[in-house]
C-alpha cells in the first residue's frame, strides 16, 4: 500500500514540476493572465484617451508610495527602452507609453478603473486589457504578444 502511495506522490510532484516549467519556458509565470475589458468609453476622445489606429497605449499605473511599484519601475523602463530601441510593433501595433501616477492622478485613475497598484493596461482604439501577474520584461513581451500579436522588429 505505501508504494502506491509513493507512486502517486512521485506522480503528482512530475506533474507540477513539468507545469511550472512549461509555464515559466513561455514566460507566463502561474498567475499571469490577460483580462480583456473594454476600451475608456466617450463620446469624444480626448488627447489623454484617444488611441490612434496603428498604434497602442502602454500604460503603468503607479503611486510612488509603492514599493511593489518600485519594484516595477525599472523593469517598465527597460521595457519601454527596448522597444524603442528595436522598434518592435505588436500585431502591427506602434506602443506609445504613458506612466501615470494613479494616486496623484485620481481621474485618470477612476476613468480606467485602477484598483490596485502597479497596474498595466494596454489599451488599442477597440480593446482594453490587463495584465496580471509579476512585472518583469519577459512578461510584458509574452503579454504584448498574447494580447495583439507577433513582436516584429521595424
Amino acid at each position: 500500500m505505501s508504494s502506491i502511495v509513493t507512486a502517486v506522490i512521485v506522480s503528482t510532484i512530475i506533474v507540477l514540476i513539468t507545469i511550472l516549467g512549461i509555464r515559466a519556458y513561455t514566460g507566463i509565470w502561474p498567475g499571469a493572465k490577460i483580462i480583456q475589458q473594454k476600451p475608456v468609453a466617450q463620446d469624444k476622445p480626448t488627447p489623454d484617451t484617444a488611441t490612434e489606429p496603428g498604434t497602442v497605449k502602454f500604460m503603468f499605473f503607479f503611486a510612488s508610495w509603492c514599493p511593489h511599484c518600485k519594484d516595477a519601475e525599472p523593469e517598465v523602463a527597460s521595457f519601454k527602452q527596448l522597444v524603442q530601441t528595436k522598434n518592435y510593433t505588436y500585431g502591427g501595433h506602434r506602443v506609445i507609453f504613458e506612466e501615470i501616477n494613479a494616486y496623484a492622478d485620481k481621474g485618470k485613475a477612476a476613468l480606467y478603473k485602477i484598483k490596485a497598484y502597479p497596474t498595466i493596461k494596454v489599451e488599442t482604439a477597440e480593446k482594453m486589457y490587463e495584465m496580471s501577474g509579476k512585472p518583469t520584461v519577459a512578461n510584458f513581451r509574452a503579454f504584448m504578444v498574447a494580447a495583439l500579436g507577433a513582436e516584429k522588429s521595424g
